[in-house]
């Protein structure tokens, strides 16, 4: 296996170096925890390379693929083009953001050497059957100190590790809150503000219009008409109370003059959101996240 011959190599901004075994196929590098390998750092990508094994007459062992990545991946100091294999040589220096990473053949195993064995003591013959007082004060003290140093160097120990994750802990804030300043940087705030009031409205609105009114009703008559009767044969004419009592089926259309001014004076609510966005370079805030990135470098020199 093509693969088992290699290691890759991973020195941090630290000096410290990690090992990972490749294997024939493909491992992936980035920053989400999906990856064969997880570096945890702001310029790094989710998914930022590949390493794949390389087709026969390639003229490397390996090849790697940049995935588009936004701060770019260096081999032999050259970026390389997104989305395209390039022959990856033993030794030859490749760089993602802090970390330098370098293919090297696997160190073969060395022989295992068996330690020697302890040499029984010979009991002597002129040795006495009970020892002294004094020796085995000397003994009892011998083996207090032996304890105290066996407890004080296991809360070295545990201390140690506590310490450790601690400054584990600190180096996961320090990089989340890095890669928060630089997407603010990058990207600004944008803020939904919420809205709800009442807005008064005020307003007269001026009509003079005519409309047809479809009128359709039982009009009833009742009332007394008075009327002249001549009469032929005294030839006078006579005032006679005629009573009229009827009623009359009415179906018009009437045009009605309407002229006035209605006045309204109404709350509407109002409900809404609005994004509102934040640019720190706009708000002169560019020297306040240059200090405080400033500060977060020497958060990770401290962890």
């Amino acid at each position: 296996m093509m693969g088992a011959q290699y290691i890759l190599q991973i020195r941090t901004e630290k000096d410290r170096v990690y090992e990972q075994p490749l294997r024939d196929g493909a491992i992936s590098i980035g920053r989400q925890p999906d990856n064969d390998v997880v570096l945890d750092h702001a310029s790094v990508s989710g998914h930022h390379l590949r390493i794949e094994t390389a087709p026969p007459g390639a003229g490397a062992p390996f090849m790697v693929v940049d995935l588009g990545s936004r701060g770019g991946t260096l081999l032999r100091g050259q970026r390389l083009a997104a989305h395209t294999p390039v022959p990856l040589l033993p030794e030859a220096p490749l760089t993602i953001g802090p970390y330098a990473l370098r293919l090297v053949p696997h160190p073969r195993e060395r022989p295992t050497i068996a330690a020697p064995h302890a040499l029984s003591p010979q009991t002597s013959s002129s040795s006495s059957s009970s020892s002294s007082p004094v020796s085995q004060w000397l003994w009892m003290l011998a083996a207090a100190g032996f304890t105290l140093a066996l407890i004080s160097l296991l809360l070295n120990v545990v201390l140690i590790a506590k310490l450790g994750r601690v400054a584990s802990v600190g180096r996961e804030i320090v990089t989340e809150m890095e890669g928060a300043f630089d997407d603010l940087n990058s990207e600004g705030i944008t803020l939904d503000v919420e809205i709800s009031q009442s807005i008064p409205i005020s307003v007269s609105v001026p009509i003079d219009e005519v409309f047809n009114v479809d009128v359709e009703d039982n009009v009833t008559i009742d009332k007394v008409v008075q009327t002249e009767v001549t009469i032929p044969v005294v030839n006078r004419s006579v005032l006679i109370d005629i009573p009229i009592r009827a009623t009359l089926p009415l179906d018009e259309i009437v045009p009605v003059h309407f002229q006035e001014t209605i006045r309204f004076n109404e709350e509407i609510p109002v409900e809404l959101s609005v994004p509102i966005h934040l640019d720190p370079e706009a708000l002169g805030l560019g020297p306040l996240m240059e200090k405080i990135q400033g500060w977060m470098a020497q958060l990770r020199d401290v962890f």
